[in-house]
């Protein structure tokens, strides 16, 4: 009998531990978003940008849900499940995404999901039906004061439409140069920007138009060192097949 009490005062005192802690409260702030090609192919690369509900401006995110460890903002796709995942305080219960595919057959693909939030989270669905494309470049937040060659390259063939320019993090007397790298340092088929203001927090517009006829046209970004951040779009429309 005494080993039975025992037994039921130790079920008991289980029950009491895990009432006292919720598993709600530890799992709540876990959002994630995943990708899918529409012939049912997990896409691996590209990146989250995780922005406060109907805004632009970026919360901040962790890596995990005690919220100790603060998480990179875009997050990079997972390469196996093509999941990004981030965790948010509490008191936030809904952000938006805008996912950026930047390699493979669906790169160029921009998505935007509104009101992601904790007891919704979804797979995204990217066709590849549309010849306009959207190449989302992150900005370093630091680069060198020398010509900075990013992973992304314009097929051959492609006619550029358009470049803008996202500050989010401004330093005054800053700017940014935006080119192409397939013919030396901003010698080759076309430079996008030649001197963007980067001192203020906002959208600046390129609005380029040349074709570019190269075997590989990688994007380069040139910050003169200083420490600004945000986002380059280059919206171009593919007139040939990918390189």
């Amino acid at each position: 009998m005494r080993s039975l009490r025992t037994l039921g005062t130790l079920a008991l005192a289980g029950v009491l531990l895990l009432m006292a802690v919720p598993v709600s409260a530890q799992t709540e702030r876990r959002f994630w978003l995943a990708a899918k090609g529409d012939n049912g192919t997990t896409i691996t690369d590209g990146f989250c940008r995780v922005v406060n509900a109907g805004l632009n401006t970026q919360p901040t995110i962790y890596s995990d849900r005690t919220l100790a460890t603060t998480a990179t903002n875009p997050i990079t796709l997972d390469a196996t499940s093509g999941e990004c995942s981030w965790y948010l305080d509490g008191a936030t219960t809904a952000v938006d995404v805008i996912m950026a595919v930047t390699a493979g057959a669906y790169k160029g693909a921009r998505i935007r999901v509104d009101n992601v939030r904790r007891d919704n989270a979804k797979t995204v669905m990217v066709g590849r039906s549309q010849s306009e494309k959207v190449a989302m470049i992150a900005l370093p937040a630091a680069a060198a004061g020398t010509i900075t060659a990013t992973s992304y390259t314009v097929p051959a063939g492609a006619l550029i439409k358009d470049a803008v320019v996202e500050v989010t993090t401004a330093v005054a007397a800053s700017n940014l140069r935006v080119g192409s790298l397939d013919v030396g340092a901003y010698a080759g088929s076309i430079r996008l920007c030649s001197s963007v203001s980067t001192a203020a927090v906002g959208f600046v517009n390129c609005a380029p138009s040349a074709l570019l006829h190269a075997a590989s046209n990688a994007i380069s970004i040139n910050n003169d060192n200083h420490a600004v951040s945000g986002y380059v779009y280059i919206f171009y429309k593919e007139l040939g097949n990918e390189p």
